[in-house]
């Protein structure tokens, strides 16, 4: 009888083992994801990969939340896994707060093409940090999938964004404006503002 038992303990011992390794793999595995969504944010860089990867905070929770569990299921410990998942709120709400300190709650982005058929836009991003609204001007080069992002400034105090030819934008902002060229082969701006 005590034979069987202790397989039966082993057998669930085996299995718990290798959830948890499993876990452990998913956990590994967005770190790779991670820096590829970092590589696209950076100016010039893929916008869908910069969309859908792009999370930073949200991929360490993640992988807390994994190797927490993961850790749990290896050991086995009730106590353990109980203070895990209490010390996991706290982490959570501070997630939450640095995403909506430095990102932007909802926003509400505005598109405006390029003249003349260039496969080119300027795209406006209103959104709530913290306390403070900001908008964020980008230039968007190509069709998807392979849309190329520049950063053209962010203000403080509002903006207007307009083309006067298909290399060329005329930037209000702050009380101040700005004529920005862009390059005609990739639309990166020749310059970046910040105004406020």
């Amino acid at each position: 009888m005590s034979v069987t038992i202790d397989k039966a303990f082993a057998a669930e011992r085996t299995r718990r083992r290798r959830a948890a390794l499993r876990l452990a793999a998913s956990a590994a595995a967005l770190a790779p994801a991670a820096a590829l969504g970092a590589w696209c944010a950076r100016d010039g860089g893929l916008l869908w990969g910069a969309r859908l990867l792009h999370h930073p905070y949200l991929f360490a929770l993640a992988a807390v939340v994994l190797l927490g569990t993961a850790f749990f299921l290896a050991t086995g410990l009730r106590r353990t896994g109980i203070v895990a998942a209490l010390a996991g709120v706290p982490l959570l709400l501070f997630a939450l707060g640095l995403g909506m300190l430095f990102g932007p709650l909802f926003p509400d982005t505005t598109t405006h093409p390029a003249p003349g058929g260039a496969d080119r836009r300027v795209t406006v991003v209103e959104g709530v940090h913290a306390i403070d609204t900001t908008w964020t001007v980008y230039v968007d080069e190509g069709t998807f999938p392979t849309t190329r992002r520049w950063s053209l400034g962010t203000f403080a105090y509002g903006v207007s964004v307009s083309w006067s030819g298909p290399h060329r934008l005329d930037v209000v902002g702050g009380g101040e404006s700005h004529s920005i060229d862009l390059d005609p082969a990739t639309g990166r701006p020749a310059r970046t503002l910040s105004v406020g």
